[in-house]
């Protein structure tokens, strides 16, 4: 005998109780002063599932075979909370299938709307409780057996839904039935598991319009000067995430990046980085905090070393919208001697809104503040200000194509005057000292085609233009690429 959905040491008004031996139920009714003894308000109907299943659950013909008293499908009270499931308004549908039930403690399709009613309530044990009362009756619904499983995966009790996956599979049922019961399968698996690695190989080549360039505060500032040239870039990331609880993770983030340019090896990059970082989830908060260790060199010999402490927040506002904080402190070291006055300290904070506008876009806009001061010394082009605005949308053409443009604005002020010269037109040279005032522009454009789940061709455009009060620091430049990225 099991006893569902029995709500203990309460003083019950309405009939709420159920007992089932085999597949006879029998209804109780309980005494509003009755107090009934303290039982745990649900226990599982250990029922397996048969060899031989019937088709999909049909609820809608199961209310045609089973409703005996067909004039509640015409009933007002039944069609209220029918038309307020059917738009969304669960916590309305739910209170309403649950003064259904008292009357119609066996009617199937009650019992079905008000699960999946308590559901979306997030009122998971309710919804087992109904669940369970149809299967004692029809214990070959594929459709009820999934619903429990979901249940369960909501209730963090993997391993009991991935039981019930298993065995519905076992049963071969429909394609899509088998896509959805695998694709929870495999969030059960990354859920159980304790450590997980993944990484992503991108490979590229590209062209750049001005390569007459200096890594700065890992930003390449290009000149008046219009040298192009081609190179190739390679980039391997690497990720282990070690599960410590369903709330807290611990990560370890290993990259190198190498780009090449064709007859100028003077300029070729090499940088190789290490974050770990503890991620710790909270209802809707995501926190991250981060260290990360960066080595650059520039051509052939060691350039830069930065030491960072970056914490981040995410907040999910809604299914659609998500609001993501973050903040950067950074210490620069430089490695060559000649630039061993421009050790510095960065600060960055940004808030970025990600928003699903429809099923084929997505929207972010992020504002960003930074500001760099030098440690010591009287190098006047490194203490600045600066504030960015940016914007970008993913479109999803196709479902293998999407279409990412982007646009980014940055306004940045030096905080130190330095001499500006310029020749006039009698070939002259002038000079004048001046807080250096930069603004830079730049757009995007990337297209990504989606070979496999885990391999994609890229391409990307860029054009850069940056205006500025001193003409040594204006310049533009475009480059065009092309990337391999293959994760694994």
């Amino acid at each position: 005998m099991y006893a569902v959905n029995i709500n203990g040491g309460k003083h019950l008004s309405k009939l709420k109780t159920i007992f089932t031996d085999a597949f006879y139920i029998k209804k109780i009714k309980l005494n509003k002063n009755v107090l009934l003894p303290k039982v745990k308000k649900h226990i599982l109907i250990k029922k397996i599932i048969p060899k031989v299943i019937s088709k999909p659950l049909d609820i809608l013909n199961i209310i045609k075979k089973d409703t005996k008293k067909k004039s509640l499908l015409k009933s007002k009270k039944y069609t209220n909370a029918l038309k307020e499931f059917k738009n969304k308004n669960y916590s309305i549908s739910y209170n309403l299938f649950d003064e259904l039930f008292y009357t119609n403690l066996e009617n199937i399709n009650i019992n079905f709307y008000l699960g999946r009613s308590a559901f979306e309530v997030k009122n998971y044990e309710e919804a087992l409780s109904a669940y369970e009362r149809i299967i004692i009756n029809r214990p070959q619904e594929i459709r009820i057996w999934l619903e429990i499983a979901r249940t369960y995966y909501m209730q963090k009790d993997y391993q009991k839904s991935k039981q019930i996956f298993l065995d519905i599979k076992k049963q071969n049922p429909p394609t899509l039935v088998l896509t959805n019961i695998n694709n929870y399968l495999s969030l059960i698996e990354n859920k159980i598991k304790k450590h997980t690695f993944d990484g992503t190989l991108i490979m590229g080549i590209g062209y750049d319009s001005n390569i007459e360039s200096k890594p700065d505060s890992f930003e390449y500032a290009g000149t008046l000067e219009d040298d192009y040239a081609f190179y190739h870039q390679e980039v391997l990331l690497l990720n282990h995430k070690y599960k410590y609880s369903d709330t807290l993770n611990i990560k370890n983030t290993f990259m190198v990046y190498n780009k090449g340019i064709k007859d100028y090896k003077s300029k070729n990059v090499k940088l190789v980085s290490y974050t770990p970082s503890i991620e710790s989830i909270y209802k809707n908060y995501v926190f991250t905090y981060a260290l990360n260790i960066d080595k650059l060199w520039y051509g052939p010999n060691p350039y830069l070393t930065t030491y960072s402490f970056i914490p981040k927040v995410s907040y999910k506002y809604s299914p659609k919208t998500t609001v993501e904080s973050s903040f950067k402190y950074q210490s620069k070291s430089n490695l060559i001697k000649e630039n061993e006055n421009r050790d510095s300290t960065y600060i960055q904070a940004d808030i970025a809104i990600k928003h699903i506008l429809s099923k084929k876009i997505l929207l972010k806009s992020l504002l960003l503040t930074s500001k760099e001061r030098k440690d010591d010394g009287t190098t006047t082009n490194i203490d600045y200000t600066s504030y960015s605005l940016y914007a970008m949308l993913n479109y999803s053409y196709s479902p293998k194509i999407i279409i990412s443009p982007k646009i980014k604005y940055t306004k940045k002020d030096y905080k130190d005057e330095k001499t500006s010269c310029i020749k006039n037109e009698f070939n002259q040279l002038i000079c004048e000292e001046k807080k250096q005032k930069n603004d830079e522009y730049l757009y995007n454009i990337t297209g990504t085609y989606l070979l496999s789940k885990k391999s994609i061709i890229q391409s990307i455009f860029n054009y850069k233009y940056n205006s500025s009060n001193t003409v040594d620091n204006k310049y533009e430049k475009y480059t065009l690429g092309v990337n391999f990225i293959k994760m694994f």
